[in-house]
């Protein structure tokens, strides 16, 4: 397949103005949507190294919530992006740095998310 296995982060015209309620709480949100692109065998025999990473991510607070779609399709991440950084640059080394995307397991779709409802309780996660 022809160029990079993953989708850019998209970039909105203005900013992330929509975003200044998340902002108030230390950061931006960002849902990480990810699909497998080999059997599932394959996607197993990755997954511990897979789980490694996303706990490093957790760690670091990036990582509020993750887990696999159910039938196994892929998975989904929710992600706390901090304030002051670059919500682009930071959800593509989230990407690139995942053994799923460098081994060409897995692709990933990044949308950066400004929640208006329920954010009070995602700020104590």
């Amino acid at each position: 397949m022809a160029g990079h296995p993953t989708s850019p982060v998209p970039r909105r015209a203005g900013g992330l103005a929509a975003g200044a309620a998340v902002a108030e709480l230390g950061g931006m949100y960002a849902l990480a949507i990810i699909r497998y692109r080999r059997p599932l065998d394959a996607v197993l025999a990755v997954q511990d190294e897979h789980r490694a990473y996303l706990r490093t991510l957790k760690e670091r607070g990036l990582l509020l919530a993750s887990g696999p779609f159910d039938p196994r399709s892929g998975g989904a991440l929710l992600l706390r992006i901090p304030e002051g950084a670059d919500v682009g640059a930071t959800l593509d080394r989230v990407r690139d740095d995942d053994p799923f995307t460098r081994k060409g397991i897995a692709q990933y779709e990044l949308l950066p998310w400004a929640p208006t409802i329920g954010v009070e309780e995602l700020g104590r996660l």
